[in-house]
């Protein structure tokens, strides 16, 4: 019986102390574990281990610091790192592609400047086969001797490319030499990289060393290039249709034959003081001589809406906004130094050689009534002519 007893108050402590008698949890605390089933609750939870790793909030993402340096022209798919004072502008666009300039701000007078053509739907090796024809072809327009002193594969930074230097030899005695080298762009495209040296700086390593230096920086990105997009503007009047070519495309290039035998001998023909001029009955042309004595188109007139030349994708008939909107996707830009009314733009580019191209547009009431363009020697005259005459 005494043994019985104390079997019984044992048992009775162990429920006291489990909390299964809830008179004897008289004053304990009721504590509910949430989460915990009912037959485990009021037990006490151990608390979670103290983290010995100091908790961190995610660091704050800082911007990528601008290259300013750095030109990236992402319609034509490439990118070039610049040095310091060296600055990139747009050159003109043409049927196959556009160009870039790049140079220092002084670069002009000699020519010293790295160029940039981008030629779509042209293999590395198919503009390589062509270019000693066109290299002869610019010889024979300049008068000038053809030397090629180096040529073969080379590679343009991380890619294949074909490297050509070549001087022209003037009769004056003038000498400029030129490296050029012609990346593969891929997708049947390339680039055609290249400087020249001449007068003052034909020897002028310094700079021959910063020009390879950003040519072989070069990163391909993958062009956006559509030649779609350069279709000529027709402009809104009745008779623009006609246009099928423009002048921006062919000053320097066209002979007093080519022009006859494109547009026809309606003409009148005058001839004087080392010009010569086509008169149509919609635009007028004007050649002058290159080096070698030839005739070569200079300038255009286009005077009626049915003239078939353009002049930097502009026509007689467009609306001023038209014909803005259309000779800066040529990449030409104003010329706000020269004011002559509010009736008259200027607008200046280059060709691929690097010729300026001058152009007047002549407007009434917004509409197009006259468009000019001269090019080469005769257009760095038409723009003193203008700037004198406008007080510039």
């Amino acid at each position: 019986m005494k043994k019985s007893l104390i079997v019984c108050v044992i048992l009775v402590l162990l429920l006291a102390l489990t909390g299964c008698i809830p008179f004897l949890n008289v004053g304990r605390e009721e504590t509910e574990t949430p989460g915990l089933p009912s037959r485990l609750q009021g037990r006490e939870t151990p608390a979670p281990p103290t983290p010995t790793q100091e908790v961190l909030t995610p660091p704050t993402e800082s911007a990528e610091p601008v290259d300013e340096n750095l030109y990236e022209d992402e319609y034509l798919g490439f990118s070039l790192t610049l040095l310091p004072g060296w600055q990139a502008e747009d050159g003109p666009f043409y049927s196959d592609g556009a160009s870039i300039y790049i140079g220092t701000h002084n670069y002009a007078p000699d020519g010293a400047k790295v160029t940039v053509d981008y030629h779509y739907d042209m293999s590395m090796e198919a503009y390589a086969d062509g270019l000693d024809s066109v290299l002869e072809g610019i010889a024979a327009e300049e008068g000038a001797t053809l030397n090629i002193w180096a040529r073969g594969e080379s590679p343009v930074g991380m890619y294949d490319g074909y490297q050509i230097t070549y001087s022209l030899l003037y009769p004056q005695g003038d000498v400029l030499t030129t490296t050029a080298y012609i990346a593969d762009g891929g997708q049947g495209d390339c680039y055609m990289l290249y400087y020249g040296l001449g007068g003052d700086m034909s020897e002028d390593t310094a700079y021959a060393t910063d020009a390879e230096t950003i040519i072989h920086s070069l990163v391909l990105t993958g062009s956006q290039f559509d030649p779609d997009d350069l279709n000529m503007p027709t402009g809104t009047a009745e008779g623009a249709s006609a246009v099928t070519d423009d002048f921006a495309l062919n000053a320097g290039v066209l002979s007093p034959g080519d022009v006859a035998e494109t547009y026809g001998t309606d003409y009148d023909e005058l001839e004087e003081d080392g010009m010569l001029l086509f008169w149509y009955p919609n635009f007028n042309v004007a050649f002058a001589r290159d080096d070698s004595g030839a005739y070569v188109m200079t300038g255009v007139d286009a005077i009626e809406e049915t003239s078939p030349i353009a002049v930097g994708g502009v026509t007689v008939g467009m609306t001023l906004t038209e014909a803005q909107a259309a000779i800066e996707s040529y990449g030409y830009r104003q010329n706000m130094d020269i004011w002559n009314g509010a009736t008259t733009l200027y607008y200046e580019g280059y060709d691929e050689w690097g010729e300026l191209v001058f152009v007047v547009i002549n407007s009434q009431d917004g509409v197009v009534m006259m468009v000019r363009g001269t090019w080469g020697l005769a257009a760095e005259a038409a723009r003193e002519a203008e700037m004198e005459q406008a007080g510039g």
